[in-house]
C-alpha cells in the first residue's frame, strides 16, 4: 500500500506540471494550473427544446443493410455515406483544456470540411465519476453541436479498454479504488503514468461486476440520448457506437509487452485467454447499446489488423486479397457488434484498395469502413475516393490534433503527430487547412452530390479516376479509360484527372474535381462527347450496348 501511494503522489505531482488533468474536486482557475481539476467546464446553453417527440417508442435510427451483395448503413431508411472525421475532444479537454463551449469550433469546422458524421469520444469519467453519480453536461454539448451542424455523429465509448490498456482518465475512480469489486491485472504496466491518460493498469475486462458496472453506463448514455433528442425535434443525430478503442491491442501486443498474468493461473496470460476477455467485454457491451430504445449499429475498430499484408501473390486480382484476420473474424461474429473496421493508418492506394476488398467483399454482411486513417496524408481525396470505389467507408483521423499531443509528441513517438487534416496555429482559435484540404473537400462533396448510387453501386460499376498509379501524361496530357459493366469512359485532362464515373440503374453519374474532357462508348448517349466542369455532377441517361469485361479493379493502385 505504502507503495501504491508514493506512485500516486509521484504520478499526480508530474500531472500538475504536465498540462494534462484528471478528475479531482475543486475549480480549475487558468491562471493556476495547480488549482484542481479542469475538465470542460461550462455548460452549453440549451436551445430548440421542444416538447417531447417519443412516447416511449423504440426509435430505429439506424441499421446494417445487404442488398445485392452489398453492404452499407441505412440511417432512417436512406443509404448513408459514411465519410467522416474524429474530434478527439478529450485531448482538447484534458489536455488543451477547452471548456465546452470552446469545443464548438472544431463541430463547426467538421461541417465546412463537409463530412457526413463525426466520431466524438465519451470518456466513462464524463458521466460517472462516482457510483450511481451521473453529470451528462458533456453529453448534452456535443448533442447542441452535432444539430446545430446539422451533423450524424458516433458515440466512441471511451471505457475500461483504450487501445488495450486501463487508464484513470477515462475509467472513473470509483472503479479503480476498488481493487476488490474490480480486479486489477498484474502486469508491469500497473501504476505507471502517462501523461495523456493518467495512471494506466488493466482491469481484468470480462469479470463480471465490471461488465455490468461498464454496461450499465453505456445504457445511461444511450438513454440520455433517447431522452435529449426527444427533447429537441427527433432530428437523430447519433447513428452509431463505437464500442471501445483498438480493445484488440490487448491480446495482440500489451500482454507480451506488460507481461500481463492470468489471474487464474498466476502465468503470463495467453492470446487465447485475452482474445476471450476482450471478446466477451465487447459483446456485453455491444448488447447493452441494442437493449436500449434509442437503435443505433454497433461497431468496434481494430489497431491497422492486417500490418499492410493483405495479398498473396501480388495484386493482379481479387482472389489475391486474404481472408479477414482470426481475431477480426471473431469480433464481427459477436452478436453485440454489427461491424468491423480497420484503422489502417496507410496512404497506399492498393494497401486500401486490398483492405477494403478484404473487410467488404470477403466479409459477408461486413460493412468495410476505415474507422481511422491519418489526416496528414497528402493523398486524402484519392484515398478516399479508392474506398469508395471499392465499396468501403472513410473516417479521417483526425479533423485537428490536440496542439499538446503535437507539442509533446503523444506515445512517445519521434514521428509527426500531427494527424489533423487541420492544424491549430493557437492552442485553440486559428485552424489552417493543409495543402490537401481543398481536394478532399470537392471529393468529398462529389461522393455526397451522387446519393446513393456512391453508396449503392456495385465495385465493377464504380470507375475511380486519377488514384491509379504511374499513369504518364502523353503529348502534355492525362488520359485515363475505364470500363464499368456497360460504358467505357475515356477522361483526358491536362493535369491527373480526378473524379469517378458510376453506372447506377440505368444511369451514369460523373464528377470530376478539374476540367475534362469525357468520351463514352459501347452504351448509347445523347452527348457521347463533352466537357465536364470541374465540380460539377452529371447525371446521364444511356441505352446499354454488348456486356463488358469491367475494368475498375486494375485502374485502382
Amino acid at each position: 500500500m505504502k507503495r501504491f501511494l508514493c506512485i500516486l503522489l509521484a504520478a499526480l505531482t508530474a500531472f500538475c506540471i504536465s498540462g494534462c488533468k484528471t478528475q479531482t474536486d475543486g475549480v480549475f482557475d487558468k491562471d493556476n494550473e495547480l488549482n484542481g481539476f479542469f475538465k470542460g467546464y461550462g455548460e452549453v446553453a440549451d436551445e430548440g427544446k421542444t416538447a417531447a417527440v417519443y412516447n416511449g417508442e423504440d426509435v430505429e435510427v439506424s441499421k446494417i443493410v445487404t442488398q445485392n451483395g452489398k453492404t452499407f448503413i441505412e440511417v432512417e431508411g436512406e443509404p448513408f455515406a459514411y465519410i467522416g472525421a474524429s474530434i478527439r475532444t478529450d485531448a482538447f479537454m484534458n489536455c488543451d483544456l477547452y471548456t465546452y463551449e470552446e469545443l464548438e469550433v472544431l463541430f463547426k469546422e467538421a461541417k465546412e470540411l463537409g463530412v457526413t458524421c463525426v466520431q466524438v469520444p465519451v470518456e466513462w469519467k464524463d458521466m460517472e465519476n462516482e457510483k450511481d453519480q451521473w453529470d451528462f453536461s458533456y453529453l448534452h454539448s456535443i448533442l447542441i453541436f452535432a444539430n446545430r451542424y446539422d451533423l450524424k455523429m458516433e458515440l466512441l465509448w471511451f471505457g475500461t479498454n483504450m487501445v488495450g490498456d486501463t487508464h484513470s482518465n477515462t475509467v472513473p475512480d470509483y472503479i479503480l479504488r476498488d481493487g476488490k469489486t474490480y480486479k486489477k491485472l498484474d502486469a508491469l504496466r500497473t501504476g505507471e503514468y502517462w501523461n495523456y491518460y493518467g495512471l494506466m493498469w488493466y482491469l481484468d475486462f470480462n469479470d463480471p461486476d465490471l461488465m455490468e458496472r461498464e454496461a450499465n453506463a453505456v445504457k445511461k448514455m444511450m438513454d440520455y440520448v433517447y431522452q435529449w433528442d426527444s427533447e429537441h425535434g427527433g432530428k437523430k443525430p447519433v447513428i452509431g457506437v463505437q464500442v471501445l478503442n483498438e480493445a484488440d491491442a490487448f491480446f495482440r501486443w500489451r500482454i507480451d509487452q506488460y507481461s500481463v498474468k492470468d489471474p487464474l493461473t498466476g502465468e503470463i496470460m495467453s492470446y487465447e485467454e485475452g482474445l476471450k476477455k476482450v471478446s466477451q467485454s465487447l459483446d456485453y457491451l455491444g448488447k447493452a447499446v441494442k437493449s436500449c430504445k434509442y437503435k443505433v449499429y454497433t461497431r468496434t475498430n481494430l489497431a491497422d489488423s492486417t500490418g499492410g499484408s493483405v495479398y498473396e501473390g501480388g495484386l493482379t486480382g481479387t482472389e489475391n486479397v486474404k481472408d479477414l484476420p482470426d481475431f477480426a473474424r471473431a469480433f464481427f461474429d459477436l452478436e453485440g457488434i454489427d461491424i468491423v473496421g480497420d484503422d489502417s493508418y496507410k496512404d497506399d492506394i492498393s494497401v486500401i484498395k486490398g483492405i477494403a476488398y478484404m473487410y467488404g467483399q470477403k466479409t459477408e454482411g461486413n460493412f468495410a469502413h476505415f474507422a481511422e486513417n491519418d489526416g496528414s496524408y497528402s493523398r486524402t481525396p484519392q484515398l478516399i475516393l479508392t474506398a469508395f470505389s471499392v465499396g468501403a467507408g472513410y473516417s479521417i483521423y483526425d479533423l485537428c490534433t490536440s496542439p499538446y499531443y503535437v507539442d509533446n509528441r503523444a506515445s512517445g513517438s519521434a514521428d509527426d503527430v500531427d494527424q489533423g487534416i487541420l492544424s491549430s496555429t493557437d492552442n485553440r482559435k486559428v485552424y489552417e487547412r493543409k495543402d490537401h484540404y481543398e481536394q478532399t473537400k470537392a471529393v468529398i462533396e462529389g461522393l455526397k452530390a451522387a446519393g446513393e448510387a456512391a453508396v449503392k453501386a456495385p465495385m465493377e460499376d464504380f470507375a475511380a479516376f486519377g488514384v491509379k498509379n504511374n499513369l504518364q501524361p502523353v503529348g502534355g496530357k492525362y488520359v485515363q479509360s475505364i470500363n464499368t459493366t456497360s460504358v467505357t469512359v475515356e477522361a483526358e485532362s491536362s493535369e491527373m484527372p480526378l473524379g469517378y464515373a458510376i453506372e447506377f440503374e440505368g444511369k451514369l453519374y460523373i464528377y470530376m474535381l478539374q476540367e475534362t474532357s469525357i468520351r463514352l462508348s459501347n452504351a448509347t448517349f445523347e452527348t457521347p462527347e463533352f466537357t465536364a466542369e470541374a465540380g460539377k455532377l452529371y447525371t446521364l441517361e444511356f441505352t446499354e450496348g454488348a456486356a463488358l469485361q469491367s475494368t475498375v479493379w486494375e485502374n485502382i493502385g
